[in-house]
């Protein structure tokens, strides 16, 4: 493991310095391709967190959001039943850092 400090990444003694552990969130969507809805499950979380799902179409168009709260679940299922066939892009933000997934819809 190498430790470099975040303000200085040239310090060779970093004994005295602060830092953080960012957690970087892991997201999964299947069946994908999909046909009437797709499982988005989170791992490596911590409980009591709020997330935002959204769901854009192929031309950044939102066409769902949700929220999936850590506490009570970490897999949220959306309905894929009314999309058209193509290219969607899944969204997760409320984390350290925000992460996407790409599905495709095929009926």
């Amino acid at each position: 493991i190498k430790v470099t400090s975040e303000d200085d990444p040239t310090l060779s003694d970093v004994s005295n310095n602060t830092f953080s552990i960012i957690q970087s969130l892991k997201i999964d969507a299947y069946p994908n391709p999909t046909n009437n809805f797709i499982n988005v499950r989170v791992s490596d979380v911590v409980k009591n967190v709020n997330y935002s799902v959204t769901v854009y179409n192929r031309y950044g168009l939102k066409v769902w959001q949700g929220l999936l709260n850590t506490n009570n679940s970490r897999e949220i299922r959306v309905s894929t039943f009314d999309l058209p066939n193509g290219i969607y892009f899944i969204s997760m933000t409320g984390g350290p850092k925000p992460i996407s997934r790409t599905f495709i819809v095929q009926h």
